[in-house]
């Protein structure tokens, strides 16, 4: 094939291609990738695409010299695109040179991406709503074989129709939509759920925060863990802006947690109760990942101490995470 022949050719697809040497120098390129690249005739590979001055480890020349032939998915920062890319070796005038196939998959890869962060998000709201409401079943069951002596017969319709609403809720996944982060006052949120427990809760400082309806789930769970697991009748929260996040101390006067399970607290269904899931503290970490902040178990001398790191809403009315 002469040079004016392969030049036709590859110049018919609509997919980037560039000719390069063995030293790694651009002889040909498509109109596509004139498009794409800008005209890099006369220049370095690893130049145009990397901004390096050699080639880098993961080079397709050098892996497809290496007997590597396949297509390769990367993100090239300085194009700042998914890519899929591959090489293929042709011989013209008694000289090796390298066809090098380029397709920008950054749309696909995007989506692909939102999905993958779609299906985490309604996996996690899934265990949330089904664990709040679980734990919501199960006080209502107690209150229920508490009164069973005086209704008796119609306490234990109630308690086996519950009974049958927890098999059925166990054997259901809720699919719910997608919520965006939006600002949230912790000291009311943590007033409000606090509400529901019989235990006496101290609330020092105020923050807004990034997050959705499932931070109070948060709280939930870490009031609740306070008062069932800890036996805890005192709870001190205390919270100040710290940069663009809110530093949040949960402290209780419980028994606190044992130093062999401490590191294993925030493990998926990690319990020391049959009675309980162990997908609470679980849910927490995940959340606060969401959220864009995080949870940490600290030393303390009484009870148990979390530190909650929340993304700070600043006053403007404007994330200060987006702002960095």
């Amino acid at each position: 094939m002469k040079e004016p022949d392969l030049w036709s050719l590859i110049d018919c697809f609509e997919v980037p291609i560039i000719v390069l040497t063995r030293n790694f120098e651009i002889v040909m390129q498509n109109k596509a990738s004139i498009q794409f690249l800008g005209k890099v005739i006369g220049k370095k590979c690893y130049e145009v695409f990397h901004n390096l001055d050699s080639p880098p480890p993961f080079c397709r020349i050098l892996a497809f010299l290496n007997g590597d032939r396949g297509w390769e998915e990367l993100y090239e920062q300085k194009l700042k695109k998914w890519l899929m890319v591959k090489v293929n070796q042709i011989r013209l005038e008694n000289e090796d040179l390298f066809l090098h196939f380029v397709v920008d998959v950054s749309e696909i890869k995007r989506r692909e991406i939102e999905f993958q962060k779609t299906s985490e998000l309604l996996s996690l709201v899934t265990k949330i709503v089904r664990h709040d409401v679980l734990n919501a079943l199960t006080a209502v069951r107690g209150y229920l074989e508490i009164i069973e002596e005086k209704c008796g017969e119609l306490a234990r319709k109630a308690i086996h129709e519950l009974d049958d609403a927890v098999k059925i809720l166990k054997q259901t996944e809720y699919l719910p939509k997608q919520s965006e982060l939006k600002p949230y006052k912790l000291r009311e949120i943590i007033e409000k759920v606090g509400a529901k427990f019989r235990v006496q809760i101290t609330i020092q400082g105020d923050c807004i925060v990034l997050a959705d309806d499932n931070v109070f789930s948060i709280f939930d769970n870490l009031i609740r863990n306070a008062v069932d697991h800890g036996k805890a009748e005192k709870i001190s929260i205390k919270m100040e802006p710290e940069g663009e996040f809110c530093r949040l101390l949960f402290s209780d006067n419980g028994v606190g947690i044992a130093k062999e399970i401490r590191e294993r607290i925030f493990e998926d269904g990690f319990t020391t109760s049959p009675e309980h899931s162990g997908i609470g503290l679980f849910l927490v970490k995940l959340l606060m990942q969401r959220y864009g902040g995080e949870i940490s178990l600290l030393d303390s001398e009484i009870g148990t101490t979390f530190l909650l790191r929340f993304k700070r809403y600043d006053d403007k009315n404007s994330p200060i995470a987006q702002s960095n």
